[in-house]
């Protein structure tokens, strides 16, 4: 999915979450998992981010970090830490 940036980057996610939809549409009697780097903060009130959870909602997806808190809670599936870089 691609970061929230402009106006193309908005198209872009529709049209990611399109082809999701299209998917999952074809095959109704299946358990669908999809995950990855959605490029959403979900504590951001952001377009692309708004249009994720309007997505889940239509599509009845339930993200499991909102079904299943872990003991450490994190809303992100990837955290970079600048201590790795070497100068």
């Amino acid at each position: 999915m691609p970061f929230e940036m402009d106006s193309n980057s908005v198209d872009e996610c529709q049209c990611q979450l399109s082809i999701i939809d299209s998917v999952v549409s074809q095959h109704p009697n299946t358990h669908v998992t999809f995950g990855g780097d959605f490029n959403v903060d979900l504590s951001r009130n952001w377009l692309n981010t708004s249009l994720l959870d309007a997505y889940c909602g239509e599509a009845c997806v339930f993200p499991i970090f909102r079904i299943m808190r872990s003991a450490v809670d994190v809303d992100y599936t990837y955290h970079f830490c600048m201590k790795y870089f070497i100068i």
